[in-house]
């Protein structure tokens, strides 16, 4: 018998469930009204309940996370953690009704010049504070960017981001590749470094009105990791100001170690970029960190300033609540996959040549140099999505889990991973039976391509109590 990961009929004891706004792999968000209060809310509901120690341990680090972080103003306040009926475990968060800079982005185009540089000083504060507090986002972009009800951009879905003693255990799948850097699509740890590129890479999204390496034709996930790789770094159309165009080819170098030096860093020079502009600063919020020097002072700033120097967003256009907690979909190159691929089937050296000859091009101002791709093309191709996912119990009182292969690609190998247990079973068929004495199985069928290394993940499907 088939039974997807419940959505309907949530009950969480004190919230009225008004409708589902958004999911990821293992989660559903919700927007709920909280009864005693009043207020939306935004319900973050785990898909598997917390059977174990290290289940409960990594939910609680998680809440207490993003609670540690949630006074500042642009970061996502999380006000409770919570259970539902059925023993799910739920983070109740602030609601924003304005949507997201991805949303306004997707609705109206690029952003004003300013109001992008007062977007990414709030959130280089955000992130400032959240490094401070041992915390790397790994997940910067648009669709993570809340616009406040007072026009401001406030960070959120601090869901897979890594505490500082915790790394290892929330690595893997979930980063989206479009704004990830080198380091992590190789399979390094997420660092100060790679949340300082993924913001300067959504700065770019947000004025340009497009990814820093947008998807071609026909081009998979895996050639898009390949470019990212490879490619000089991507440089803003002759419409953007230049100094913001030298601060983003920075802070978006192939090697970490070129970019500012940490988000505090990065948000000092994008008040520089607005006073060269001639726009008031916009202030940056960052506990215990003043400014690296002196703002040089330019002409007397334009007017389109509001009270306090801080500058509104426009005014969003009536569209629909994007699925801005999504994830990235059944069709995600993950990290350790892409680590083993850069270790093991590429080879390491080869891989940082093509970073340091992809730098070197930029270093060159050479607008024709290009980076010869010498890695083979079937290490990069993902495999079908496995479909029709089926879990079923036997005879025997054993779950059989069954699928279909998927249009396209065909899968080299098979993982079914037990959610929340961390089992794995491998296998060449398209079934496979697990020993397992829970009453309630979820579980994710992974196919893998050529060479073990790019993998697809279905979407979870559960077995009936």
């Amino acid at each position: 018998m088939r039974v997807e990961v419940p959505d309907v009929n949530l009950a969480v004891p004190g919230f009225d469930i008004v409708e589902r706004i958004g999911s990821g792999g293992f989660s559903r968000v919700f927007r709920a009204t909280q009864r005693d209060l009043g207020r939306d809310v935004a319900l973050k509901v785990l898909s598997v309940d917390m059977e174990t120690a290290a289940q409960r341990g990594s939910f609680e680090r998680e809440c207490k996370a993003m609670g540690a972080l949630a006074h500042h103003p642009s970061i996502v306040s999380v006000f409770a953690a919570a259970f539902s009926e059925d023993g799910r475990p739920c983070i109740v968060m602030e609601y924003f009704a304005a949507g997201t800079l991805a949303d306004r982005v997707e609705a109206d185009g690029r952003l004003d010049i300013n109001a992008a540089l007062q977007a990414g000083i709030e959130v280089a504060g955000a992130l400032q504070t959240a490094h401070d507090h041992g915390v790397v986002h790994r997940d910067i972009k648009p669709s993570n960017l809340f616009v406040s009800a007072f026009g401001g951009a406030v960070l959120g879905d601090f869901g897979i981001a890594s505490v500082d003693d915790e790394r290892t255990v929330t690595g893997g799948g979930g980063l989206t590749v479009h704004y990830a850097p080198p380091e992590l699509i190789e399979g390094e740890p997420a660092s100060i470094a790679s949340d300082i590129y993924s913001l300067a890479a959504t700065l770019f999204t947000l004025v340009s009105g497009d990814k820093p390496f947008p998807r071609g034709p026909g081009q998979s996930t895996a050639d898009l990791a390949r470019r990212i790789l490879l490619e000089p770094t991507p440089v803003l159309g002759d419409d953007a100001p230049p100094p913001l165009v030298s601060l983003l080819e920075r802070a978006m170098a192939k090697r970490p170690d070129r970019r500012p030096s940490s988000a505090a860093a990065f948000g000092y020079e994008l008040q520089q970029v607005q006073v060269d502009l001639g726009y008031r600063p916009t202030p940056l919020i960052a506990v215990g960190h003043e400014p690296i020097g002196q703002l040089r002072s330019v002409a007397d700033p334009t007017d389109n300033v509001m009270g306090g120097g801080v500058v509104g967003l426009p005014p969003r256009r009536s569209t629909s609540w994007p699925a801005a907690w999504s994830g990235s979909g059944s069709r995600r190159l993950t990290a350790a996959a892409l680590a083993a691929l850069a270790l093991t089937a590429l080879g390491s050296t080869a891989v940082a040549l093509g970073r340091r000859d992809a730098d070197a091009a930029v270093d060159r101002n050479d607008a024709t140099a290009t980076v010869e791709q010498q890695l083979p093309d079937q290490f990069f191709e993902l495999p079908s999505v496995p479909t029709d996912v089926r879990v079923e119990d036997d005879a025997n009182g054993r779950s059989t889990v069954s699928w279909d292969a998927g249009e396209g690609r065909v899968a080299v190998a098979y993982q079914i991973e037990i959610v929340g247990s961390g089992a794995v079973v491998e296998t060449s068929e398209t079934s496979a039976v697990l020993e397992t004495d829970s009453p309630s199985v979820c579980v994710v069928v992974r196919a893998v391509g050529d060479g073990g290394r790019l993998s697809a993940d279905s979407e979870p499907v559960c077995r009936a109590d």
